[in-house]
């Protein structure tokens, strides 16, 4: 059975010097919810555009920056989408593994892009896992994130922000209709390049 979850997100858009290089990322806790339940890793994965239409994919992505909690392990990649007829679209997953969560404990993780063009990490879902293998029980170990596209260039008309759920592309608990969620708190921050390094304490690099 599905049931509303409640995420505190914190969304970063970050403009660098350079025009148009963003750095666009998230900065989540997230409840283990699982009554009974321990994972050792978490797995998130989603989309990326970066580069202009027609670009041959030719300005990738680029990880600066992670969160990652109690978690010692960390991988990750990134590769573009084959199908995408503007050539700029990418997928990425990242594995965060090698600790304990329990049922009720909370996990601070975070990622962070550098894009060309477009700020906005698209299409996010995300799941606990033990060794490897996904839990069940509770939606399936399936935790709604939120994704986010922002057009903040001026000359490209009104600046605005939109939050997507696309829980239920990680299976919305087995059935596909997703997770209903309730942000009750939203934090959106745009800083450049030198004031993310001095808050991150220079981990983004």
């Amino acid at each position: 059975m599905n049931a509303k979850l409640v995420l505190c997100l914190s969304i970063v858009a970050m403009v660098s010097p350079a025009a148009w290089a963003i750095i666009a990322g998230f900065n989540a806790d997230i409840h283990m919810d699982i009554p009974g339940g321990i994972a050792n890793d978490f797995h998130i994965e989603g989309k990326l555009i970066s580069g202009t239409v027609g670009g041959g994919w030719s300005s990738p992505p680029t990880l600066v920056g992670h969160i990652d909690d109690k978690f010692p392990n960390f991988v990750y990649v990134i590769h573009s989408d084959p199908t995408s007829p503007e050539q700029n679209e990418y997928f990425f997953k990242a594995d965060w593994s090698g600790a304990p969560y329990k049922y009720c404990d909370i996990l601070h993780l975070g990622l962070f892009f550098d894009l060309e063009c477009h700020n906005l990490v698209i299409e996010l879902v995300g799941w606990w896992t033990f060794n490897g293998q996904r839990l069940g029980g509770f939606n399936g170990g399936t935790i709604p994130l939120s994704g986010f596209i922002v057009q903040d260039q001026v000359e490209q008309g009104q600046q605005r922000m939109r939050i997507l759920n696309d829980s239920q592309r990680g299976g919305g608990g087995g059935i596909g209709i997703g997770i209903p969620l309730e942000v009750q708190q939203l934090q959106l921050v745009s800083m450049s390049r030198e004031m993310a390094m001095e808050m991150f304490g220079g981990s983004l690099e």
